[in-house]
């Protein structure tokens, strides 16, 4: 039977088939797509499912949305509400309703780019489910005969010239040749939602200048989701909603353990105890050690060793039943070699995640010359070999890359490695720690210094680069050279909370006897600081420390303690939640009890099934919600002789019933009026202002609404009376409608100016709130004014404000503002400052930072993520020639047991962004 409707191009249908086939096994791609034993699946039982999205590897991953530093100082229970846990798929599609434009962040084999192809698989399968064909026929579903929504993947490691290019260029892939007209065409018709991976791959600043531009260009309004490996590489595009990757919960890796490995699973558990944490929080990493546990039966020392094994076990295993055409002895050195040209970028703070073909066999080439006969001839077949069995593929447009950017980095590690007896001491400051592209990799490679001489005289260096680079480096060398690394960290000069700052960034085991003395500081943020940090660590003694916290008199010290041992969930969290259940305090015995349901471990069935008498009503509830949440015969048969069980089953079943009827009725019928058809625009708004003062809050709401839906930038005039009306209510409304419409007309500019100066604190700030969102410079000085506010919102706002203009006029009142009394405006400040400032303010911002003032710590971070170096004076200073410096100084730099300052070598004279840090004491 003929459809009525218009029908869906048959091209289309195909487009989703060709996607849906190719993406059907998605877990591959959260492993190196063969390049194991496909035996193990099968063994694992990974061979097939009855579902595609029926898989072991389906890990169950969380996002949590990305909130601003200012947020940190709203109550804990408001933080709970914009830091809420989800699915990534829903997160993604619940953002995306919000909002036209969402990023997701997170780290390297975290699921970015897996979360990406599951969405893609699904709204393909989506789009064939709605519509019904046979041969030679294609019928929608629906009566409308819509186009499903096309979902595109686009890979932004393989950019060339644009957006539209890497557009066309997938859907030439998947069976669809469309010319750029028809794709703008779909773009126009908000057809197409764009899935755009890997913000970080982009090879230039024009790249993603380029990139920012599409997004808020002519075709803003197409749903786009981004991902990116953090927002210092890339930076954010602009866009508001964001999204964290959560890593894996200890609950999550030992559930795909024992599927992976049935047989070995509770060893490799056993094993692996404290450092769970290190080696199994995102699903890459914790399949590769899964495969390395399955063929050697141990645990590799760390990060460094687990790569070196697991490439070696695939150099020495995978596909010897193959035939190859050159000699595996040559594919490590190759491959190495490659990692570091890869990482050899113009300019000098970028690196390539592809590289051409045609290039590749040139490198292979050169390098090979007078190390083997036939070189050029060699070096081809070492590349056919290592794309038909290695850890490199063929990509869009015959570029290479590596199956993941973790691997580049390794290898480029083991390259740098062979390199560093021919480096001197400067030019391994300048050329390799002082660049954030090879942080990564130099952390590998310090895993992997087997001399601990070498290896504590390569954290000295980090640290005249950059107390927190040097920090990070401490935590990565092996863990039996980490006293003394740790030892160079505790030396440093600065206040308590820094240095426990600085602590937490090792890592370190080494650092928790001096976490455990913190705790009884008498400023409380170092008390809650090293909470967090002993979280982090989440060893055993972490552990043990955690569990004496629970009746901290400090309520959030209390409360992170209790929150922190669920997430690690082992049998030491547990009885230590178990003992919580007898806390004097009835909050700490609550959080015990819902901690303890989400564990969900049996072991506290009986101790939750005492606490169902407890003396506070909210301590029984907990504990009942807990025993249904385990479910196992103990606790339903103590439910079903609960009273309180009972009556919170027929609660929940119930309807909802309205308190007031008649307010209800008022909203109704006042709405009902104000969208009248039948009325113009003028006559809407003149009727809807005196609504923002109405006596039912529910209507003021309602009236602000209405009005940012239908007042533009022509009808804003009749605003302008309004923002002078007597009653501030109505004031700050007026207000919050233009910060929404956002127009730059001179008479609202002024008109808004001059309310910074109202009488009433919200007004004020609600003013400031607009002037940031139109974005007009003629503000500035006026919002730089405010700064002085009496009113600590006031000044916040007004800092938020500069930040989005961004007119670096407002740069030095900012950094004067940064010690405000106030936490919440400092954050604001410093967030202001990372979309302003240069590099020029880290030398202030480092002595901000070591006399106290944390908040700096952030906008070193940021300035330092967007530059993509650490030190400005090292990155400005002249090129250090490779010839001979190490072979005449080689009785002194590499002497790595002279006397040096805490944190100067005495060979590089540093201070950009560490404030002369010389001989062990702070230049102030």
């Amino acid at each position: 039977m003929a459809a009525t409707s218009e029908p869906v191009e048959p091209e289309f249908h195909k487009y989703f088939a060709s996607i849906s086939k190719k993406c059907d096994r998605w877990w591959n791609f959260y492993t190196l797509t063969d390049t194991f034993d496909r035996q193990s699946q099968d063994k694992a039982g990974f061979s097939s499912f009855d579902s595609p999205f029926d898989s072991p590897f389906d890990f169950g991953l969380m996002v949590k949305k990305v909130v601003p530093k200012r947020s940190q100082n709203l109550g804990i229970e408001d933080k709970k509400k914009v830091c809420d846990r989800v699915p990534v798929l829903e997160g993604i599609c619940k953002y995306l309703a919000e909002s036209n434009h969402v990023l997701l962040i997170g780290k390297p084999g975290s699921g970015k780019s897996t979360a990406l192809t599951r969405l893609l698989l699904e709204k393909c399968r989506d789009a064939i489910h709605r519509v019904f064909y046979t041969p030679g026929e294609i019928h929608p579903i629906s009566q409308s005969g819509e186009l499903p929504q096309i979902p595109v993947l686009i890979e932004l490691r393989y950019w060339q010239n644009s957006v539209f290019q890497l557009i066309e260029a997938f859907f030439n892939q998947h069976e669809l040749p469309l010319t750029e007209n028809e794709i703008k065409s779909l773009l126009s018709q908000r057809k197409l939602l764009l899935l755009v991976d890997g913000l970080n791959e982009l090879p230039s600043e024009e790249a993603r200048r380029q990139v920012a531009a599409f997004r808020r260009g002519e075709f803003s309004q197409t749903p786009m989701i981004f991902t990116t490996r953090d927002l210092g590489i890339g930076g954010d595009l602009g866009i508001k909603k964001k999204l964290e990757m959560l890593p894996l919960t200890e609950s999550q890796m030992r559930q795909f353990v024992l599927a992976y490995l049935p047989e070995q699973g509770e060893e490799l558990l056993r094993q692996l105890r404290d450092r769970v944490r290190e080696f199994g929080q995102t699903p890459l990493l914790l399949w590769m050690l899964c495969e390395l546990f399955r063929q050697q039966n141990s645990i590799p020392a760390n990060l460094g060793m687990v790569f070196r094994l697991f490439t070696q076990g695939y150099e020495n295993r995978v596909k010897q039943d193959v035939p190859i055409k050159s000699d595996r002895n040559w594919w490590k050195p190759l491959l190495e070699h490659l990692a570091f040209v890869m990482m050899q970028g113009k300019p000098a703070t970028e690196f390539r995640v592809t590289i051409p073909k045609q290039e590749v066999k040139m490198v292979f080439q050169k390098f090979l010359q007078e190390k083997v006969a036939y070189a050029d001839d060699f070096a081809l077949r070492c590349l056919d070999d290592l794309l038909n069995h290695h850890l490199i593929e063929v990509g869009s447009g015959e570029q290479i890359q590596f199956r993941h950017q973790l691997l580049q980095e390794y290898y480029a590690a083991e390259s740098l490695l062979r390199l560093l007896p021919e480096l001197s001491d400067r030019k391994l400051q300048r050329d390799y720690l002082n660049l954030l592209k090879w942080t990564e990799s130099i952390a590998i490679a310090l895993g992997l210094v087997e001399d601990e001489a070498q290896a504590v005289h390569i954290v000295k260096l980090a640290l005249d680069v950059d107390l927190m680079l040097g920090a990070r480096l401490a935590g990565e060398v092996k863990q039996k050279f980490q006293e003394k690394t740790v030892r160079l960290v505790l030396g440093i000069e600065v206040p308590e909370l820094i240095k426990v700052e600085f602590l937490g960034i090792t890592k370190s085991e080494f650092t928790v006897n001096y976490l455990n003395n913190c705790l009884q500081s008498e400023n409380s943020d170092v008390r809650i600081r090293a909470v967090n940090i002993l979280v982090q660590i989440g060893n055993e003694a972490a552990v043990d420390i955690l569990s004496t916290l629970l009746d901290d008199e400090e309520y959030y010290i209390s409360f992170q303690a209790i929150r922190e041992l669920v997430k690690i969930g082992n049998e030491t969290a547990v009885n230590a939640l178990i003992s919580a259940l007898k806390s004097v305090h009835p909050n700490v015995r609550k959080r015990a009890a819902i901690g303890l349901g989400k564990i969900g471990n049996e072991a506290a069935v009986h101790p939750l099934i005492a606490t169902l008498n407890d003396e506070d009503s909210g301590v029984r509830f907990s504990a009942t919600n807990a025993l249904d949440n385990i479910g196992n015969e103990d606790a339903v048969n103590a439910l079903n002789d609960s009273p309180l069980y009972k009556f919170s089953k027929k609660i929940a079943s119930a309807p909802q019933v309205v308190e007031d009827e008649d307010e209800e009725l008022e909203v109704e019928l006042e709405s009902n009026k104000i969208l009248a058809n039948n009325v113009d625009y003028q006559v809407k708004i003149e009727y809807l202002i005196p609504l923002l003062n109405h006596p039912t809050s529910s209507v003021c709401i309602g009236a602000t609404e209405f009005l940012i839906k239908i007042c533009d930038k022509t009808t804003v005039h009749l605003l302008m009376t309004a923002l002078q009306d007597e009653n501030s209510e109505v004031r700050w409304r007026v207000a919050e409608v233009l910060a929404q419409i956002g127009t730059e007309a001179s008479p609202t500019i002024n008109s808004l100016i001059t309310a910074l100066q109202d009488e009433n604190s919200e007004v004020r700030w609600r003013v400031a709130e607009a002037l940031g969102n139109i974005g007009n410079e003629t503000a500035v000085n006026p919002l730089i004014t405010a700064l002085q506010d009496e009113n600590s919102e006031v000044r916040w706002r007004v800092a938020e404000a500069l930040g989005n203009i961004g007119n670096e006029a407002a740069v030095n009142p900012l950094i004067t503002a940064l010690q405000d009394e106030h936490s919440l405006v400092r954050w604001t400040v410093a967030e202001a400052l990372v979309k302003i400032a240069t590099y020029d303010i880290l030398y202030q911002m480092w002595k901000f930072l070591l006399s106290g003032v944390y908040e700096a710590k952030d906008i070193i971070l940021k300035i330092q993520e967007n530059y993509k170096f650490y030190n400005h004076e090292i990155f400005d200073s002249p090129p250090v020639e490779d010839e001979t410096e190490n072979k005449s100084q080689s009785t002194t730099t590499n002497n790595f047991y002279a006397p040096v300052g805490i944190v100067n070598t005495g060979k590089v004279d540093i201070h950009g962004n560490q404030i002369g840090l010389q001989d062990g004491k702070s230049i102030q």
